[in-house]
């Protein structure tokens, strides 16, 4: 059953010529991705969420049509890229099943991703947890989101920012103009997680990162001339973590 769906991928591959015209051949310990034939076509409408994504990934990889990656590319906990969903809930201890929905934000391969949400707790105050796989249900990102956060545990912004797009997994972008959504950036340093800043150029990457992680917001400032208020809401906070394939895959998709 899953070489019905590779073989027209591959045809796919060859004939639009992206990367070097021919199929991505897996070493030992990598694996391929399963996308859709028509992962390329733009989606109609989401331009906002797409630009937002190339800007938010930019920083750190190259637009690649990359469709292979290292299977023992820990993600989160130990699940790891392209793991299997069944083996990925195992480790997980996730044990009831979740309903499978299409990730359909601008910016993302067309028709090829898919997220499973999960009820529980998860890093101390997250309530779900999102597997995001492809089309063969591989794990390819794995997103936390903590529906009603405490304002303690959000990183707000002091002033308004020009994000859209506060959830890119569940499509959800700013329903209103009042609200302001933020997201910032993180790699690994050795054990320890550097959040990148765009006017602080030490805090950039000395190379591309192999995991990166993106915590954002959206909230409520109840502002005044411009700034958020002392009585601002947080509506819902997020981390999503990003293998670097899938980072230099989505850019790809995102900029076009």
């Amino acid at each position: 059953m899953i070489m019905t769906k590779i073989i027209p991928l591959i045809i796919a591959f060859t004939f639009t010529g992206i990367a070097s015209g021919q199929a991505p051949q897996a070493k030992p310990g990598e694996g391929t991705i399963v996308l859709a034939n028509n992962w390329s076509t733009p989606l109609q409408g989401g331009s906002a969420s797409a630009k937002d994504l190339a800007t938010l990934l930019s920083p750190f990889f190259q637009p690649k049509p990359t469709f292979t990656g290292s299977k023992a590319q820990v993600i989160f906990e130990s699940v790891t890229y392209l793991m299997p969903l069944e083996d990925a809930k195992k480790a997980l201890n996730l044990t009831k099943s979740a309903p499978k929905n299409a990730v359909a934000a601008g910016g993302f391969p067309r028709d090829s991703f898919f997220h499973y949400a999960f009820d529980g707790t998860f890093e101390g105050h997250y309530n779900k947890l999102y597997l995001v796989t492809d089309r063969a249900d591989q794990v390819v990102c794995v997103q936390l989101v903590a529906e009603t956060p405490e304002r303690s545990w959000v990183d707000a912004p002091y002033n308004e920012t020009g994000w859209h797009t506060y959830n890119f997994i569940s499509s959800r972008s700013k329903a209103l103009s009042r609200l302001w959504v933020d997201h910032k950036a993180s790699f690994l340093v050795g054990k320890y997680w550097q959040t990148y800043q765009a006017k602080h150029a030490n805090t950039a990457p000395k190379s591309t990162p192999e995991l990166l992680r993106v915590d954002s917001c959206v909230i409520d400032p109840i502002k005044r001339n411009g700034f958020r208020d002392v009585e601002w809401r947080a509506l819902e906070a997020s981390r999503w973590y990003i293998p670097r394939p899938l980072g230099e895959l989505l850019l790809q998709c995102s900029s076009r």
